[in-house]
């Protein structure tokens, strides 16, 4: 059958119409979808430069401000954390001390307080002895523990900044205190028996007992360990720097006093149970040899051989006890000098003689004491710790107290 050519005219304007309908939905729908607008790229954060420290002075404790250019873009970024910048003191760098964001976003804020590792505590030492100038200028800056410090910005210049090392009050008041202390103590020395020797029997009426070395010798390290401390607290606030080696020091001179105490105290013991055995021997004696002078003079002139005999006897016994009385006598006499405490005569003379005069030992305990006083306290000036004395400094001193103690034990009388 054949179709009217009518009919394909028909499905020809159908199709055609269903063409433009699909295409004007189409661009119907694209113009209704908005243009997306581009990306926009961030503009990289400015460097961070120092410009100012607030306040120009500070002491240990006391919180300062640093001023930082282009902080503000710098804290956009998610990955700022004022922590991670620390403080860094004359180019050391003091990783305890880090940083706080201030209220305006401008400045990082650091208390400025020794703390820290070992190495840290030591560089802080380092940083605060050797002077007794109250300020030091130093030259501050911060930066990061991985990074070097920031760059300083506009026309700062250093050292920018003043530290406060202590408080010169705190310091006057300690030292007039120290001060009134040792002349106190000295003052009671004199008056009293508080480093002078001890023990029966007593200096006559008016007069003082001599001094003790070993007593001195305690009390210079006490007042120096005392001195090193207050100073070192003062400046660090260390309330636990009394080492190791001080306690020796301290030790060592406390127990010299012991041992001395002891040895003379023994010796007062031995003698006196020595004199209560010679001196009822010597009155035997002068008994026994009064008797023999006695019947002796009644031989004086003798009419017999017999009586030529005896006398020729009492004589050899007279002679013979009177030997023995000479050297009983000695023999007391030395031990009732060794046993009297004999009295002062002068503060040089005492510490340096003993019963024989001037000691070579008792010198040589002095000088070492001197020289490890002075090694004590330069350490201490220098390194703000009581330093750790070279274990042949200690034993060269525990040499010289125990050779000042062995002389001090009395030999025997024979």
């Amino acid at each position: 059958m054949r179709i009217a050519p009518r009919f394909h005219v028909f499905w020809l304007v159908v199709l055609l119409g269903l063409a433009g309908s699909l295409h004007a939905q189409t661009t119907k729908q694209n113009s209704e979808v908005p243009a997306q607008a581009p990306t926009p790229i961030a503009a990289p954060a400015a460097p961070l430069r120092i410009v100012g420290v607030e306040p120009a002075k500070a002491q240990l404790n006391n919180e300062i401000l640093v001023r930082v250019e282009g902080l503000s873009s710098q804290i956009l970024k998610d990955s700022f954390d004022p922590s991670k910048y620390v403080l860094f003191i004359n180019s050391q760098k003091f990783p305890s001390i880090t940083g706080r964001l201030t209220a305006d976003k401008g400045s990082l804020a650091f208390r400025i307080k020794r703390g820290g590792s070992a190495d840290e505590l030591e560089a802080w030492n380092r940083l605060l002895a050797g002077t007794f100038a109250a300020e030091r200028p130093v030259t501050l800056t911060i930066g990061t523990s991985e990074k070097s410090q920031l760059e300083l910005g506009g026309t700062l210049t250093q050292p920018i900044f003043t530290l406060q090392i202590f408080s010169p009050q705190s310091l006057t008041i300690a030292g007039l205190g120290l001060a009134l202390s040792l002349i106190a103590f000295w003052l009671l020395a004199i008056q009293s028996d508080v480093i002078r020797d001890t023990g029966p029997p007593f200096p006559p009426k008016g007069k003082r007992r001599p001094y003790s070395l070993s007593k001195l010798q305690m009390a210079v390290w006490f007042f120096v360990v005392l001195a090193s401390f207050i100073f070192i607290y003062i400046i660090t606030g260390d309330a636990y720097s009394i080492s190791d080696q001080a306690l020796a020091l301290i030790g060592i001179g406390s127990g010299t006093a012991l041992g001395a105490a002891a040895i003379d105290a023994n010796k007062r013991g031995t003698n006196a149970s020595d004199l209560s055995t010679l001196e009822p021997q010597q009155a035997t004696l002068a008994a026994e040899l009064g008797e023999a002078k006695t019947e002796l003079a009644t031989l004086a002139n003798p009419a017999t051989p017999a009586d030529q005999e005896r006398a020729r006897t009492l004589r050899v016994a007279i002679a013979e006890k009177t030997a023995q009385e000479v050297a009983l006598q000695k023999q007391i006499d030395a031990l009732k000098t060794q046993t009297a405490n004999p009295t002062s005569e002068g503060f040089v003379t005492d510490i340096l003689t003993d019963a024989n005069g001037i000691s070579f030992h008792r010198f040589q305990m002095l000088a070492w004491t001197a020289v490890l006083v002075s090694i004590f306290l330069n350490g201490v000036f220098r390194s703000l710790t009581m330093p750790p004395l070279n274990p042949t400094l200690l034993a060269l001193m525990g040499i010289s107290a125990g050779t000042y103690l062995g002389f001090k034990i009395p030999e025997k009388q024979t």
